[in-house]
């Protein structure tokens, strides 16, 4: 299982705070000492397990979202990391064809994301279609509802059109989505 860069804690670890408030020091007393003390603690430049990623979006799921498996807090981390690379990046470029587009795509998430390797593995611009896969990076089920929305989200704000984004397949070793635009 590969590894996460800290950075990703403590973006992660940001928005636990702006999003709880008060009730944050409860939700890190309820996560495994480990995990607590990396999403607390974490040093920018270290790795981490994965694993500890799919604790914190089980622990964000029971604690923010319902009994049922709401998926929103997790879609809603994904919209707030695609906001923040899109405002510290410079590949930030409204109205351009979708191929170029999605050719940005994969550097953008490797410039703030340190989990797996995005690829765009097609494009059908007559269509309004696309293919996106993410390698290397199995961080549980979870993990592909806020990567779904942090592509949704920068694609939709680069392209500024209407994206919809679905998941195809995830088998164990990468994860697949189906884009399409209007």
């Amino acid at each position: 299982m590969a590894d996460i860069r800290g950075q990703s804690f403590i973006t992660i670890n940001n928005w636990l705070k702006q999003n709880l408030g008060d009730g944050y020091n409860r939700f890190i007393s309820g996560l495994r000492p480990p995990v607590a003390k990396v999403i607390s603690r974490t040093q920018e430049w270290e790795w981490y397990p994965s694993q500890y990623l799919a604790e914190i979006y089980t622990h964000i799921t029971s604690n923010m979202g319902n009994i049922h498996g709401n998926l929103k807090p997790l879609s809603d981390l994904g919209k707030f990391l695609a906001e923040l690379d899109l405002e510290q990046s410079s590949q930030v470029t409204h109205c351009f064809p979708m191929d170029c587009i999605m050719e940005r795509l994969p550097r953008l998430w490797q410039r703030f994301r340190s989990c797996g390797q995005l690829e765009v593995t097609s494009v059908d611009e007559e269509k309004k279609f696309a293919e996106i896969m993410l390698a290397d990076c199995i961080a549980g089920p979870m993990h592909t509802e806020v990567t779904r929305a942090w592509i949704e989200t920068a694609v939709g704000s680069m392209c500024e059109c209407k994206i919809t984004v679905n998941g195809q397949s995830y088998p164990e070793d990468a994860y697949y989505w189906k884009i399409s635009w209007s």
